[in-house]
Parts: structure tokens; sequence; C-alpha cells
């Protein structure tokens, strides 16, 4: 055996990478977290793969960093506004926005996770369970409280959502240290410096304790609604897919289906605004019955009970294959139901739920998918010019968004925008963009921060601060042009 393991990383047969190759190319705690995540920490043999730390940095630190860095260039932009130094540690700042507790409660649950499990030596388990992490904290609290942190609900909800990342990096920093000890410490020296004291008292992030978990944040129930709303989210993108409903443009109505009336109540609630945010869709309804747009069915599942019952799985399969609904209900709600002398359990019968198409609605109109927890999302996929101009007002933001980054602007910074129709541009695509100029006027309002309007309405006291052609999807082409006050 020992002959064998050496045979399969032979110095004199360079059959592995260069050691010193792999630290200088991705670092030393990448190669740290590759092995602690192998079979080496098991005692088992490990087949060293280069592209293994590679996808460690890809999945775990290049999403973390950018969290990361988001956080750092939101302080300075804030401190720069207000002329005041940002302070996490100041009263009032405590997490009231669902996501933000929803991330406090999330990372409680993985410092009670990592502590736990090195202290029963099961390092492996960390690294899955990081990666996790890190992907909730950036896809999911970064992305869909991106406009929150540049400032958009005023001072207040962004020193709350700043005070929030900045915790979750600076315990997440504290959890890891064990882990990755360069990373971290590069992290922690800035991240310290936020801090009234600029982290004198603990001058290293290896100088610091352990963090305990915060009994009082962990909450259960966000923690789970917001895992179904993912869940949501998901579905209803693969239904656009399915359809070739891209997601810029909006749909009339989503419904979601559920026996769980909390979640429901968050769904409706705190959470409703980042489901129509992120699925484009205008109404957002909520179903208690699930009998509404499904049928249901009951059918023996084969793998448990075929040993179980032998010669009498025909029987019984029979009768659960004739249940009817309201046997179906009421086992659900009971978890038992009894064919003769065989009683059942919820782990013996697999209910199904099926797509029931309601009337005035046909396949290309309507469609459904169910995600985790039994949940059933609907959509509504009929497309309607009120609907097409929605999407391309979406764009038309998009477009200038774009413009404004390449000029350097930063959030702060007010222009007034101006356009006018490209040379050439067919004449019913011009019309059909001022059309949408007009309809979504208060959208373009909220988004820019000024009405669109023609170019020949600029004033002489303006300076273009940036100008570019600009297209839709719609075919019109026009030349956008951005403006600001002479100094």
């Amino acid at each position: 055996d020992t002959f064998f393991y050496w045979y399969q990383m032979s110095k004199s047969l360079k059959n592995y990478p260069d050691p010193n190759e792999i630290l200088n190319k991705y670092g030393a705690d990448a190669l740290r977290l590759y092995l602690i995540n192998s079979p080496v920490v098991r005692a088992e043999p490990l087949r060293f793969k280069e592209d293994g730390v590679f996808q460690v940095l890809k999945e775990l630190f290049l999403p973390w960093y950018n969290a990361y860095r988001f956080l750092v260039q939101n302080v300075k932009r804030v401190e720069e506004e207000t002329g005041k130094k940002f302070n996490p540690l100041a009263p009032g700042q405590e997490p009231v926005n669902v996501l933000d507790r929803w991330i406090a409660s999330a990372t409680s649950s993985l410092v009670t996770f990592v502590k736990t499990e090195m202290e029963h030596y099961r390092l492996y388990t960390v690294v899955p369970k990081l990666v996790n992490f890190i992907g909730q904290l950036t896809n999911v609290y970064v992305r869909y409280n991106r406009s929150r942190l540049k400032g958009k609900n005023g001072d207040d909800d962004t020193n709350r959502a700043l005070t929030s990342l900045f915790n979750v990096l600076l315990v997440l920093c504290k959890t890891m240290a064990p882990f990755t000890p360069f990373f971290t410490e590069n992290m922690y020296q800035n991240l310290k410096l936020c801090l009234p004291d600029a982290g004198a008292s603990e001058p290293s992030v290896h100088f610091c304790l352990f963090p305990e978990a915060n009994a009082d944040s962990v909450d259960a129930r966000v923690e789970a609604s917001v895992a179904r709303m993912q869940s949501v989210i998901e579905v209803g993108r693969q239904i656009r897919e399915r359809h070739n409903k891209p997601l810029k443009t909006p749909l009339k109505r989503m419904i979601v289906s559920c026996e769980d009336g909390e979640f429901l109540q968050d769904l409706q609630g705190e959470l409703r605004a980042y489901v129509v945010e992120e699925l484009n869709v205008r109404e957002l309804e909520c179903e208690l019955d699930p009998l509404k747009f499904a049928t249901i069915k009951a059918e023996p599942n084969f793998a448990v009970l075929g040993k179980r019952l032998g010669k009498a799985m025909g029987a019984v399969g029979k009768a659960v294959k004739e249940m009817s609904v309201a046997d179906i209900l009421a086992f659900q709600k009971s978890g038992e139901f009894v064919v003769g002398d065989t009683t059942l359990g919820l782990e013996d019968i697999v209910v199904k739920k099926e797509f029931s198409l309601p009337e005035g609605f046909t396949a290309e109109t309507m469609d459904a998918a169910t995600g985790e927890g039994d949940v059933m999302v609907v959509m509504e996929l009929e497309i309607t010019q009120s609907l097409l101009d929605s999407g391309a007002a979406r764009e038309f933001v998009n477009r200038l968004q774009k413009l404004r980054k390449s000029a350097g602007l930063q959030a702060s910074d007010t222009v007034s925008v101006f356009f006018e129709p490209a040379p050439g541009n067919a004449e019913d695509a011009t019309q059909a963009m001022l059309r949408m100029l007009k309809t979504e006027q208060a959208y373009l309002l909220e988004s820019l921060g000024s009405v669109p309007q023609a170019i020949a309405a600029k004033p002489a006291d303006l300076n273009v601060v940036a100008t570019g052609e600009c297209s839709l999807s719609t075919g019109a082409e026009f030349i956008a042009t951005l403006a600001a006050m002479k100094i």
C-alpha cells in the first residue's frame, strides 16, 4: 500500500504540479481549503487536481472578495457625501429590513455550524457550507439589495444595509481565520479601520476570539421564507425560459400557491418587492387553496413498500391509487392512511400535484411549475402593448446607465437626459419609442432622476457630459446625451 501511494505522486516521475507554482498562482489559502475539503483529512487517498484549487478560488474567494469590495466602495461614497466617518457600531442601526435580518440569522447559523464541526474535527464539512453561504451573500443579499446599498432609500436605510454587510464580513473573517489565515488577515486590516478604536485592541484577526453566535438574531422563519422565495424566483425564471420570455419583458401576473400560510404572508409582505423585481412581474398573488390551480393524486412509494408488504403490495397499491381528493387531503393532515390491516405513513405515499389550466387560458398564455416545499408558481404569459412598453423602458434605462458608467459618473451625480432619433431610424420605431417615453414617464423619472427630453429642449447653460448611440430590441435607435449645469 505504501508503495502504491508513493507511486501515485512521484518526484522522479514529476506526475503532480510543482507546489510552489500552485502557491504562486492561486495562493496558500486556496490550497489549504482545497486540501481541507479533500479525502486527505479523512486519511483517505487523494488524486490531486490543480483545477480543484482553481474552483476554490473561483467559487469562494472571488465572490467573497467582490462582496467586500462592494462594501468598501459604498462606504467611501457615503463618507464622501456626508463628510462623516462610517461607524458600524453607532446606535440605531439594528437590522429592520427582512434581508438584513435574514443574513444576520444565516451568519449566526454558520458560526454555530463551523464551531460544532471544528469541535468534532469534521473540517471537510466546512467548505461546502461556506461556499453555499458566500453564494447566498453575493447572489441574494448583495444582488437584491444593491440599490439600498447605493443609497436609493435614504441615508438611514443605506447605513443599516452597510452595517449589516460589514458585520457579516467581519464575523466571516473571524470565523474563517483558522482556515484562510492570509486572506482574512488582509481583509480584517481594512475592515477594522471602521471600528471606533481602528482595531487597536485587536490589531490582527488572529488576536480575536472566535465569534459567538448571536442567539437573538436567529430567525428560523425568516431563513425558511427567504429560502422558499429563492425557489419561487428560480421556478419563475424556468417558466420564462421555457416560453422564451426574457426577463426584460414584464409579465402581468404570477400566482404562488402553497399551503404554508406564514410563507404566503411573508411573500405578500416584506418579500414581495424582491420577487416582483427579480421576475419583472406587475402583480403577485398568493393562493392558500392547493386545488385552485392544481389536481392531486396519490401513488404508492414502491421503493419503500415493496419489501415490506410483499404479496399484499398489489391490493394496497390499488387502494392508494384510488384515494379521493378528500382522502389525500386528510392523509396530508393526519400523516396516516389505513388500508385493511396496514397503516401507511407520509413516507409510504407520494402525493403528486399537477397544474390545471383555469378557464379562459391556454398553454401559451399560462404555465406553472412546482418548486421546493411543494410551492406551485403560476405565471400569466400573455404580452400586451403596455407590457412591451414597460420592457422597452427598462432597456432605455439600462442603456443610459451604461452611458453614465462609461462617462465615469457616480450614483450621486445628477444629470439631465436628452435624446434624438438616430439618422435613418424607422419612423414607426421612433413613434413607438416616443409613446413609451410618455407612458413610462414615472418609471423613467424614478430610475434616471430626470424625465428624458428631446435634444432640442436642452438649455444652453448645460454642459454635455456624455453622448452615445443606443438601440432597443424594438428596433428604435437613438442618440442619448447626458448634460449637467456648468460649474
